[in-house]
C-alpha cells in the first residue's frame, strides 16, 4: 500500500490488523531451502563478532528486529514478537513516498550455537518472498570446542590473504575461510604428503 507521506498511526495499525488473515504470496514455505531453479535467492554471510557475550547480544537485536533500523525502514509494531505466526508492517520510505508492506513469521531456527527465524511476505506487500535471518555461533567456549586430531605443528601451510591477491597473481580467486575474517585466497603450500612428525619444520633448528 502506497501514501504521499508518512501514514498516521491509525492508518499502520488498520494496515496490520488487515494483514492479519491474509496469505503468503509465495510458496511453499520454506522455499529458500530448497531447490529453487526459477527463483532468485540472495544470501549474505557476515562477521558480526566473536565469543558468547557477541552471540546473546545478537540475538537480542535479532528478536527487536534491529535489522531494519537503517533510517528508512521500520517494522511495525515495533516490538512485535518473534513468534510464528506474528504479523508485521514493514514501513518504508521511498523517494517522494511511503509504503505498507505486510509479512508474517513463519518458522524459527535454534540450536546449540543458532538462532533465527524467517518471514514471508503478504499478498499485500510489494514484493514476493521470504528472508530467513539466522545468527551462528559455532562454539560459544573453549569447553564446548568438539574433540579434535591432534595437529602436528611441523607442517606447513600457506595461503593468499585475499582472494583478490590470488586473482592478481593469476591464480582462481576463490575463498578459502581459514584466517581470522574467514576471508583468505587459495591454499598455495601444503605439506600433508610429509609422514606425521616429520614435517619440514621438524628439521628446522633453531
Amino acid at each position: 500500500m502506497f501514501f504521499a507521506q508518512r501514514p498516521s498511526r491509525e492508518a499502520i495499525d488498520r494496515f496490520v490488523r488487515d494483514s492479519q488473515d491474509l496469505p503468503i504470496s509465495y510458496g511453499p514455505i520454506g522455499i529458500v531451502n530448497g531447490e529453487t531453479p526459477c527463483r532468485d535467492l540472495d544470501e549474505a554471510t557476515v562477521t558480526i563478532g566473536r565469543g558468547r557475550t557477541d552471540f546473546q547480544r545478537a540475538r537480542t537485536a535479532l528478536t527487536a528486529w534491529k535489522q531494519f533500523d537503517i533510517g528508512w525502514v521500520e517494522v511495525v509494531p515495533r516490538h512485535a514478537p518473534v513468534e510464528v505466526g506474528t504479523v508485521v508492517a514493514v514501513l518504508i520510505r521511498h523517494l517522494g513516498f511511503w509504503s505498507l508492506n505486510g509479512c508474517r513469521v513463519l518458522y524459527t531456527v535454534g540450536g546449540d550455537g543458532r538462532f533465527g527465524f524467517a518471514y514471508g511476505t503478504l499478498t499485500n506487500h510489494a514484493e514476493s518472498g521470504e528472508a530467513p535471518v539466522v545468527h551462528n555461533f559455532a562454539f560459544p567456549d573453549a569447553s564446548a570446542n568438539p574433540v579434535m586430531n591432534p595437529v602436528h605443528t611441523f607442517h606447513l601451510g600457506l595461503w593468499f590473504n585475499s582472494p583478490v591477491d590470488a586473482g592478481n597473481a593469476g591464480c582462481p580467486a576463490d575463498t578459502t575461510p581459514f584466517n581470522g575474517e574467514h576471508n583468505a585466497g587459495i591454499q598455495v603450500l601444503n605439506t600433508s604428503n610429509f609422514p606425521d612428525l616429520q614435517g619440514p619444520l621438524f628439521f628446522v633448528k633453531p
